[in-house]
This record gives structure tokens, C-alpha cells and sequence, in this order.
């Protein structure tokens, strides 16, 4: 065997190397196809982002108050924030000797009562049909006699208003 026989002929090495490139290119195409796309995604950085005024709401901590930067002490056993009125007040509900008050609470600290139960007095809250629906089954309503009222004289859409009645 002469030397030029044992060696690989150039078209057989460049043969080769194709196939290897090939193979190659092949095998990148198959493990980039493996891969799932990703999703266009977009990344926000909070630290980043323009601020605005924080949103705030009112919320009471016993007996106080806070509004953002203002606290207002409240005056009373119990105190429920119910919302705030157009000239700034807070609308409380309060409990204060074994009674319940609607108070507008001004953030300085004065009050005025709204509604409350004080004696000779009547307050009235005006209520949709489903809402006294649910203070009658609740039994938070006092039966009235209906012949104590003159019935007759209110229209007719108010003589027997849906939901108020038991029979």
C-alpha cells in the first residue's frame, strides 16, 4: 500500500466536514425548536414609575380617626366612620350612653348630631323596599296598627307599600 492510498482523499475530508457542519446545523435546529417562544413580556420597575398623590381612605383605630396625614378623636363607647360629607366632616356613628348617635365630626374635634335617639324625639331613615325587608326579619321593626293611620289619604302606590307588610 502506497502512502497516498492510506490518506483520505481531499474530496472525502471535505465530504466530511459538511457532513459534521450539517449535522451540526441540524442538531442546533432541533434544540432550538425544543424550546418554547417566549411570550413578549413587559417588565415594570415600581422604583421607576412616576408617582402621583397616594390614594387614601379615612379609617377609624378606636376611638381616632385617620385621614392621610390628619387624625380626629372621636368622643364615645363605640365609633363606626359611616363617610365624609362635601364640607369635609366625617360621618360617625357613635355609641354613647346606651345610645346610638349619627354625629358629622369635624377633623378639629367638634361634632353635631345628626340623628340620634334622644327622648321625645323621632328620627327617620328613608330605606328601599328590600332594606326594610331585611330590618323586618331581623325583627328590628315595631308592628304598628294600621288603623292608627290614615291610610286613605296617601296614594295609592303608598297605601300598601310592598315589602312593609306582613299579611
Amino acid at each position: 500500500m502506497t502512502p497516498s492510498s492510506q490518506a483520505p482523499s481531499r474530496l472525502a475530508r471535505t465530504t466530511l466536514a459538511l457532513l459534521a457542519a450539517l449535522a451540526t446545523a441540524l442538531a442546533t435546529l432541533v434544540a432550538v425548536a425544543a424550546v418554547p417562544a417566549e411570550a413578549d413580556t413587559t417588565r415594570i420597575d415600581p422604583q421607576r414609575l412616576e408617582r402621583g398623590p397616594d390614594a387614601t381612605a379615612a379609617y377609624v383605630d378606636g376611638h381616632t380617626i385617620h385621614d392621610g396625614g390628619t387624625t380626629t378623636r372621636v368622643r364615645g363607647g363605640s365609633v363606626q366612620l359611616l363617610g365624609t360629607r362635601p364640607d369635609g366632616r366625617y360621618v360617625v356613628l357613635v355609641h354613647r350612653d346606651d345610645r346610638w348617635q349619627v354625629r358629622a365630626q369635624k377633623p378639629e374635634g367638634s361634632s353635631r348630631k345628626i340623628l340620634g335617639d334622644v327622648p321625645g324625639s323621632f328620627d327617620v331613615v328613608l330605606a328601599d323596599a328590600e332594606y326594610i325587608g331585611m330590618l323586618r326579619d331581623g325583627g328590628f321593626i315595631d308592628e304598628l296598627k294600621p288603623a292608627d293611620y290614615p291610610f286613605e289619604d296617601f296614594w295609592p302606590e303608598f297605601q300598601k307599600f310592598e315589602g312593609h307588610w306582613l299579611d
